[in-house]
């Protein structure tokens, strides 16, 4: 399709610039809230599942949030597409508010047990696949056209400082006040944004809503969109690649470095937040610095990303650190781009289902690639491992730029 790369619509104005956009200030906020609560959750569940029971059951307690989150995350996507979206995030939140006060009863009144955090992971898991893809559209609906590469830019800025604040604070609240304690600050913070898209958040740019009268057929043609869409197809597939070399890499590849280096598990923390305040600089400065080529220079920016991944394997302890340095600022820089890009260039009725795709490459995808990486380093060593992958990255990113019309486009 020659035509499918999209010209920003001239969509009149109806909210302010974006530095004065009070709105849209007060929803990144509010949503980066409850990333940090949802961050201290998952630390609570995973140390509560450890200490109930093995390690292999503490690992069917994790898969059990991520099994029907992969499953329903294309209806997650239609559904989002199909209705209003603060509609189905009050809905979602409602089913997780109720989840996670049965924990709180359920774990103070007869005590934790592992049927108990089977049954709210999945929950909550499957309340996660109807939230995420609704909650992504609402860029697209508060803020104008021209302040969408602000926002995300914002937003991811703001959501890393927030993860790394989660991680930090997960620890010391499991220690002191157990899972109910995660959960209940989980409670008050989805509690908050469900007030607010109830009560307070007007959509002013809505997007049509499909209206095909079937769910089956509407989820179907999130597949059929890509065959037909080739700019579009292009972009949700190197998304849904990003993190099968990343999380890898970060995760596993970084801790056997440091174990090859005789370093102690502290450095592994240590490189995590290297690699979160390179992103936090990153993508704050993607805000104040507009890339006029947004996918052009994202994707340049995650081929250096993927330099910086074969660089974790080589040298000591200062070029680990290196690495992890220069992958944050590219992630951070690039993902906020790439995300404006994104949401400027995909059909806008086929929001929520492409955004749903893109989240299905971490659930289904990223599992694998960390058990290959694995297998690699264990067949070979660290190094080879994190060589190849950040080679097959730099591959991965450059190869959209093959393409004309993604090297062109641009953001207002």
């Amino acid at each position: 399709m020659s035509s499918e790369v999209l010209e920003p619509a001239e969509v009149e104005r109806v909210s302010p610039p974006f530095r004065h956009d009070r709105l849209a200030h007060l929803w990144i906020v509010t949503r980066a809230m409850s990333s940090v609560t949802d961050t201290i959750w998952g630390i609570g569940l995973a140390w509560t599942a450890v200490q109930v029971g093995s390690p292999a059951a503490a690992g069917v307690v994790l898969a059990a949030g991520t099994i029907p989150r992969a499953l329903l995350l294309v209806l997650g996507g239609t559904v989002a597409d199909r209705f209003d979206v603060r509609r189905v995030m009050v809905a979602s939140n409602i089913g997780r508010l109720l989840a996670l006060m049965a924990v709180i009863v359920a774990a103070t009144s007869s005590g934790i047990s592992y049927p108990l955090l089977v049954a709210s992971a999945a929950c909550l898991g499957a309340c996660d696949a109807l939230y995420e893809p609704a909650a992504s559209t609402i860029a697209r609906q508060i803020v104008h056209p021209s302040d969408i590469p602000s926002y995300i830019g914002m937003y991811q800025t703001v959501g890393r400082l927030g993860e790394l604040f989660g991680s930090a604070a997960g620890g010391i609240v499991v220690a002191y006040w157990a899972i109910q304690g995660t959960a209940l600050l989980n409670v008050v913070a989805f509690g908050g944004v469900l007030l607010f898209v109830a009560f307070y958040m007007p959509l002013r740019y809505p997007i049509a809503k499909v209206a095909s009268g079937s769910m089956l057929r509407d989820a179907f043609q999130s597949f059929t969109h890509l065959k037909d869409a080739p700019v579009t197809r292009t972009l949700v597939l190197s998304q849904m690649l990003l993190n099968v070399f990343i999380v890898p890499a970060l995760g596993l590849g970084v801790a056997l470095r440091t174990r090859e280096l005789g370093m102690g598990a502290e450095v592994v923390g240590y490189v995590g937040v290297a690699v979160g305040i390179g992103a936090t600089i990153g993508a704050l400065g993607s805000v104040r610095f507009k890339a006029k080529r947004p996918a052009l220079t994202a994707y340049g920016l995650f081929a250096v990303e993927g330099l910086a991944i074969a660089l974790l394997g080589v040298g000591g302890v200062e070029t680990l650190f290196a690495g992890a340095v220069v992958m944050g600022l590219c992630a951070g820089a690039a993902s906020a781009m790439l995300g404006a890009a994104f949401i400027s260039q995909i059909r806008a009725e086929y929001t929520g289902r492409m955004i749903a795709l893109t989240r299905l490459g971490d659930e289904i995808l990223m599992p694998i690639s960390t058990v290959v990486f694995g297998l690699i380093a264990a067949g070979t060593s660290a190094t080879i491992a994190l060589a190849l992958f950040g080679l097959l990255m730099v591959i991965a990113m450059c190869l959209p730029l093959t393409n004309a019309k993604i090297r062109r486009i641009a953001v207002p």
